[in-house]
C-alpha cells in the first residue's frame, strides 16, 4: 500500500493509495507530480481531509444533449446558480473526518458544477483510458432528485480536456443511481494523443424538483484496474402504465437490474376493469428480449383475488419483444397460461402484491462493471422503406426490422442505446420519375438537424429507377438520439416515389466501440466537414476541411493532414461536390484522391458535361498505416471550379478498423 512519502499518498477519505477503481495506485488528484507538468505538483484538488474546499470551483458546463455537456466553452469559478454552494462536513462522514457536500438550496439549474482545479497526467496515460471514482450520498432531500443512471438523471459526471478544450466522453457518466445509503460513481474516459490536463466535476444533468444535497468523498482519478462482474442495481420506484385494470390506485412499485433480467415487485390497487388485455408496463425504453418464447411465467401467482370458486390464482406472464408484463388466470376451464383480459380477471377494487422478472433486449448478465468499456455489439438492420419525396427533407419510414439488438428501432427513428461511434449506411431505390430539368437526390442523417448529407446526381434525362447509396462512417453519437434517414430533391423531377422492395431498400447500424475501451482496441477516428468552398486548380492540391465534427486523438493538422496515431488497418470516405457555376463547355469535371505518405490508395472522378451543374465526386478504400503516417486527400478539377460552400457537402471521415 502507498505511503505518505510516495507519490501516490492520498488522504482524503482517510485512507492512502486509493486508485481510481479501489485500490492502490495512482491519484491525480493529490499534489502528484506528472511528466507532463515540468516537475510542478498537482494542486491536491480532492484533499477533502483538510477540512476545506480548496481545490474545488462552482461553473457551468455549458451546452446539454440529452443530459450530455456538449459545448465548447464550460466556466469554472463562476457561471453557477445562487443557490449552488460546496461546503465540507465533519459529521456523518463517508471516509475520514471531513467530506465534501454540493448543496442546492432551491431546485438546481442543468449545468451547474463542480470541478476541480485543472490537473496534470503523465505521458504514458495520453491516449489511454482512465478511470474516476468518486464515493457519495443523498444526504438530504434524495427523493428531489432523479436516480435512474439515465440521460433524466438530476447528477452526472464529465471530464474537461483542459489542453485540447474539449469534453471527453465518459462511460457510466450517471452512474448516481443509490437515493439512500453511500455509494460509488464510477466509470472511465479515453484522453487524446496530446491531452495533458484534465478536470473532473459533478454537475446538474437535469433539475431537481427542490432543494438537495449530495455529499462526496474520495474523488480520484488514475490509470483503470479492470473489475467485472455482472450488472445490478438497487430498487428504484418507478410508476407503471395499467392497462385494462381500471383507475389504479396506492402503486408502490419497485424496479431493478439483476444481469440481463429486469424485476419489478410491488403492490398496488386496481379500479374497475375493463375488457382490454391486462398490462403492467416496464419502466420507460426498456424491451423484453427476442429469445423469450410465445408466453412464459413471469414470476409468483399473485393469489386468489376474487371467488375460490371461480378463480384459482392469477398468473404474470412475459412475452417476446414487449414493453410489459400480461396476466394469466388459472381456473377450472382456463390455465394460467392464456392471457386474460382485465375483467375476466378482476372483480374491481382488489389490492395485489406483485412480482415479475424478464430478460431485456441489450443487456447481459456478462456486462462488465461500470468503471470498464461497455464493448457489447450494438447493430440493427431495416429493410423496405417508404417516403414522400419533395424538394423538403422527408422522413423514410422502414417496414420490416431484420434484426435490431437492442430493440432501438421503430419505423421511423434509431434511438441510439449507447454512447460510440456508428457506421450507418444503406440505400434507397427511387422509382422512375418524369424529368424536365437536371436534378438529383439528397439523402440525410437527422438527430434534430440534418448532420451529414451528400448531394447524390445521376443521369436523369430519361425516366427511369436509381439506385442511391448512402455512407456515413465513424459517427458519434450519444446514448438517448434519436436518429433518423431523410431524402428531398433538387432540380424538376417529377413525383419520385421509392420503389418498395425489401431487397432495394435497406439501413444498416451498427457501432464501432464505446467512448472508452481497453488500449489494444481503443476507437480510433475523425469526421470532417467543409463550410468555406475551396476553388479547384487543374493539379492536385491537398484540401482541409474546415469543420471538425469530431477527432478522437486530435490527430488532423491545420494542413489537412491526419497523423495516425497508432498503427493498424484504417478505412477512409470522402466526398466533394462543386457549386453548379462550373466554367461552360469543361468536361473535365472533377477528381479525388485519398494518400496514406505518398501513396494513393482510393480515387474518384466524376465528368464535366459542358453545361454548369453541380459535380459530386467521392472515394472510399482501405490501407495499412504505421504510426505517424499520414492519412490525406487532394482535389483537382476545371479550373476556376468552385467547391460547394455548406455544412455536409464536402466531407471526410477516417476510423481504424482493425490490427
Amino acid at each position: 500500500m502507498a505511503g505518505p512519502n510516495t507519490p501516490y499518498f492520498y488522504r482524503s477519505g482517510g485512507g492512502s493509495g486509493s486508485a481510481a477503481s479501489g485500490g492502490t495506485g495512482k491519484n491525480y488528484l493529490t499534489t502528484y507530480k506528472a511528466s507532463t507538468g515540468a516537475g510542478a505538483a498537482n494542486t491536491g484538488n480532492g484533499d477533502i481531509e483538510l477540512g476545506a474546499t480548496t481545490g474545488f470551483s462552482l461553473g457551468n458546463v455549458g451546452t446539454l444533449t440529452n443530459g450530455v455537456p456538449t459545448g465548447t466553452s464550460p466556466t469554472f469559478g463562476s457561471g453557477a446558480s445562487g443557490n449552488l454552494s460546496i461546503a465540507t462536513a465533519n459529521t456523518s462522514t463517508l471516509g475520514g473526518l471531513f467530506s465534501l457536500d454540493i448543496i442546492s438550496a432551491a431546485a438546481t439549474t442543468a449545468g451547474d458544477c463542480v470541478a476541480t482545479s485543472a490537473f496534470n497526467i503523465d505521458a504514458e496515460d495520453q491516449g489511454r483510458v482512465l478511470s474516476f471514482r468518486i464515493a457519495y450520498k443523498a444526504q438530504t432531500n434524495p427523493t428531489n432528485g432523479n436516480w435512474s443512471g439515465t440521460s433524466s438523471s438530476s447528477y452526472g459526471v464529465a471530464v474537461w480536456d483542459a489542453t485540447n478544450s474539449v469534453f471527453l466522453g465518459v462511460a457510466g457518466q450517471f452512474n448516481f443511481v443509490q437515493s439512500s445509503g453511500v455509494g460509488y460513481a464510477t466509470g472511465t474516459f479515453q484522453t487524446g494523443t496530446t491531452t495533458a490536463s484534465l478536470r473532473l466535476m459533478i454537475y446538474n444533468a437535469n433539475a431537481s424538483s427542490n432543494a438537495i444535497t449530495l455529499r462526496t468523498d474520495d474523488w480520484s482519478c488514475g490509470p483503470q484496474v479492470n473489475v467485472s462482474g455482472p450488472a445490478l442495481s438497487d430498487d428504484v420506484l418507478y410508476t407503471p402504465i395499467y392497462t385494462g385494470l381500471g383507475t389504479v390506485s396506492v402503486t408502490a412499485m419497485y424496479w431493478s437490474r439483476d444481469g440481463d433480467k429486469l424485476r419489478v415487485r410491488g403492490t398496488f390497487t386496481i379500479g374497475s376493469p375493463t375488457g382490454t388485455e391486462a398490462r403492467i408496463s416496464f419502466p420507460v425504453g426498456l424491451t423484453s428480449a427476442s429469445t423469450i418464447g410465445t408466453l412464459e411465467i413471469a414470476g409468483p401467482p399473485l393469489g386468489n383475488p376474487t371467488s375460490a370458486a371461480t378463480f384459482f390464482f392469477v398468473q404474470p406472464l412475459r412475452e417476446a419483444s414487449k414493453t410489459y408484463f400480461t396476466l394469466g388466470i388459472q381456473q377450472s376451464t382456463t390455465n394460467n397460461m392464456t392471457k386474460g383480459n382485465g375483467n375476466a380477471i378482476f372483480t374491481g377494487s382488489q389490492a395485489l402484491s406483485f412480482e415479475a422478472s424478464v430478460p431485456i433486449a441489450g443487456w447481459s448478465s456478462n456486462s462488465s462493471q461500470s468503471n470498464d468499456t461497455d464493448t457489447r455489439v450494438v447493430a440493427a438492420r431495416m429493410t423496405g422503406a417508404t417516403a414522400t419525396i419533395t424538394g423538403s427533407y422527408s422522413d423514410v419510414t422502414w417496414t420490416t426490422i431484420a434484426n435490431d439488438t437492442h430493440a432501438a428501432m421503430g419505423a421511423i427513428n434509431y434511438t441510439v442505446p449507447v454512447t460510440g461511434y456508428y457506421d450507418i449506411a444503406g440505400a434507397l431505390n427511387v422509382g422512375a420519375a418524369t424529368v424536365s430539368a437536371a436534378g438529383g437526390f439528397f439523402i440525410g442523417l437527422n438527430n434534430g438537424s440534418v448532420i451529414l448529407e451528400n448531394e447524390l446526381l445521376f443521369d436523369l434525362n430519361v425516366p427511369e429507377n436509381e439506385s442511391i447509396p448512402f455512407n456515413y462512417g465513424s459517427v458519434l453519437i450519444n446514448a438517448g438520439t434519436a436518429i433518423k434517414i431523410q431524402i428531398k430533391t433538387s432540380g424538376t423531377i417529377g413525383t419520385p416515389i421509392i420503389n418498395s422492395s425489401a431487397t432495394l431498400n435497406f439501413l444498416s447500424i451498427k457501432r464501432i466501440s464505446g467512448p472508452a475501451v481497453i488500449a489494444a482496441t481503443e476507437s480510433v477516428g475523425a469526421a470532417y466537414t467543409d463550410v468555406t468552398g475551396v476553388t479547384l486548380t487543374t493539379a492536385y492540391v491537398t484540401y482541409a476541411y474546415a469543420t471538425k465534427l469530431f477527432d478522437t486523438h486530435t490527430a488532423m493538422g491545420a494542413s489537412g493532414f491526419y497523423v495516425t496515431p497508432v498503427s493498424g488497418k484504417y478505412e477512409l470516405n470522402a466526398a466533394f461536390a462543386t457549386q453548379p457555376t462550373n466554367v461552360a463547355g469543361s468536361t473535365w469535371g472533377i477528381n479525388i484522391a485519398a494518400f496514406c505518405g505518398a501513396t494513393q490508395f482510393a480515387g474518384g472522378w466524376c465528368p464535366g458535361t459542358g453545361a454548369s451543374m453541380t459535380l459530386f465526386a467521392s472515394c472510399d478504400g482501405q490501407v495499412n498505416c504505421n504510426a505517424g503516417q499520414t492519412l490525406y486527400i487532394q482535389i483537382k478539377g476545371a479550373v476556376n471550379a468552385i467547391g460547394y460552400t455548406g455544412f455536409g457537402f464536402n466531407t471526410l471521415s477516417i476510423k481504424r478498423v482493425g490490427n
